[in-house]
């Protein structure tokens, strides 16, 4: 997370993650791969991507 290697690009930068669906979520684990902190914030019910098919249990496999 935020600061665990020194010298990461982005380590210390946070950011607010407020996409859904596909695209979005997956720009916001780009940027943690360079250290940066990504907070991700939902609706209550949850990023419509859960409920896609195919599932596993409750899961989605998307």
């Amino acid at each position: 997370m935020d600061g665990d290697r020194p010298g990461a690009p982005l380590a210390g930068v946070r950011f607010l993650d407020f996409s859904r669906v596909l695209s979005g979520p997956i720009a916001g684990r780009v940027l943690c791969d360079p250290d940066a902190a990504v907070i991700k914030v939902e609706p209550p019910e949850g990023d419509l991507i859960r409920f896609a098919r195919p599932k596993v249990g409750s899961i989605s496999l998307d």
